[in-house]
């Protein structure tokens, strides 16, 4: 049988006529097929822009074929809009579309809300209401903001770069709160806009859910506990926010993730600086998904360079066969378009950065792919920072409809 997912990386580079890519504040990103009603993004990476500024680095998602929830309509069924607020430069980096063919079923995930949360100048934490509630809250992971469904925001000063790094919670059945670091004076916050994914999973997934409000120490990983799961069929997201500090190195951008292998414990920590006394208050939303018939390959490099711009990691085959080609959008020269990888994998990587202050953004973001089936590839904007990297080749090509089952009758229970 085959996968009930589908997932897509989209490798959005630039190409001699980068005014074909993205150029400007918005993006029609063009897909290998029609969009699936149930499916959420994650995206990584980093823009061109000579000042580093947060309105330029800065993207989500704004339109989507449906309309779903607060986003608008992208006016083409393969079509998803992407959004950044300042138009200086051009913007690189992944796209990942996960899609579920059969969102009723209790192997899957339904895609239960898309939020457009707007936090404005001098707000740290607002509650916003979902426009369709979701059945169990404890099965939902709300994809948003950095490394999710993305940000994006008009502020022009590095210095208020921590309007873009937010701590989402959900509750009840249908309230999102959304927290970043209120700061003294509160005019240092500028307004900001995350796009969340409210995914609601399957009652055949384990979600555990984990908040982290520490002070972390540089080089010092902090450990804590979950309920002991199988590490090669669990993954790991996260968000949050942390101050003094919220640069590339030392803020939400390169703060680590991952578990050990017992799958007892999750760790996160930040680089930085080699210092010892260097540290940083976090409030980080840990997340981890496991299933059954979930195969999830976890790597570590330990000793990046700060000369890497890319590195590569050995991972197993995937299940399903994979396409790998080009979208033909931007084709110039002997550039083909967008590069893609599909199949029913995808890939993450967490990582911590030496470095400090958000203008080593370029240097401080990595995005991942496969680009053969046994190769996930990392890459960055530009080279310049020491780096350790934690990376998830997630396959969920082994999960496929439940037989024999009303499956309406199970979703959104837990058993």
């Amino acid at each position: 049988m085959a996968s009930i997912f589908r997932a897509t990386t989209y490798y959005i580079e630039k190409f001699s006529n980068n005014a074909d890519q993205f150029g400007g504040q918005r993006y029609d990103l063009e897909l290998t097929q029609d969009l699936a009603e149930n499916y959420f993004v994650l995206i990584s990476g980093a823009g061109s822009g000579n000042q580093t500024l947060p309105r330029d680095q800065m993207v989500r998602v704004e339109d989507d074929p449906f309309e779903t929830g607060d986003l608008g309509d992208s006016g083409a069924s393969d079509i998803i809009t992407l959004r950044r607020e300042d138009g200086d430069g051009y913007w690189v980096g992944n796209i990942t579309v996960i899609e579920c063919l059969e969102p009723d079923d209790p192997n899957g995930f339904k895609l239960a809300d898309v939020k457009a949360a707007m936090l404005d100048y001098e707000e740290y934490e607002e509650t916003f209401t979902a426009g369709t509630p979701w059945t169990d809250v404890n099965q939902v992971v709300p994809f948003g903001g950095l490394y999710g469904g993305g940000v994006s925001t008009p502020s022009s000063y590095t210095g208020r770069a921590n309007s873009v790094f937010v701590k989402i919670t959900l509750s009840s059945t249908d309230t999102y709160t959304l927290k970043r670091w209120e700061r003294d004076p509160l005019d240092l916050i500028d307004r900001a806009t995350f796009t969340i994914y409210a995914v609601e999973w399957g009652s055949n997934w384990t979600i555990q859910k984990s908040n982290l409000t520490t002070t972390l120490t540089s080089e010092v990983s902090t450990s804590t506990s979950i309920t002991t799961i199988d590490d090669e069929k669990s993954w790991v997201w996260q968000n949050g926010f942390s101050n003094p500090t919220f640069g590339a190195g030392n803020g939400p951008i390169g703060i680590n993730l991952w578990m050990n292998t017992a799958g007892s414990l999750i760790y996160n920590e930040f680089w930085g600086k080699t210092d010892a006394s260097y540290t940083m208050d976090v409030e980080m939303r840990r997340y981890v998904m496991t299933h059954d018939s979930l195969a999830v390959d976890h790597d570590y490099q330990g000793s990046g360079a700060s000369a890497d711009s890319s590195d590569t990691y050995t991972v197993p085959s995937p299940v399903e066969t994979e396409t790998r080609g080009y979208t033909g959008q931007g084709a110039s020269g002997e550039k083909e378009g967008n590069q893609y990888t599909l199949g029913s994998r995808f890939g993450f990587q967490w990582h911590s950065t030496k470095g400090l202050g958000f203008t080593a953004i370029k240097a401080g973001v990595w995005y991942a792919r496969h680009t053969a089936d046994t190769t996930l590839t990392v890459e960055r904007f530009q080279s310049g920072q020491d780096w350790v990297g934690r990376a998830q080749s997630i396959d969920l090509g082994n999960i496929t409809e439940t037989s024999d089952t009303d499956n309406s009758l199970f979703f959104g229970m837990n058993f």
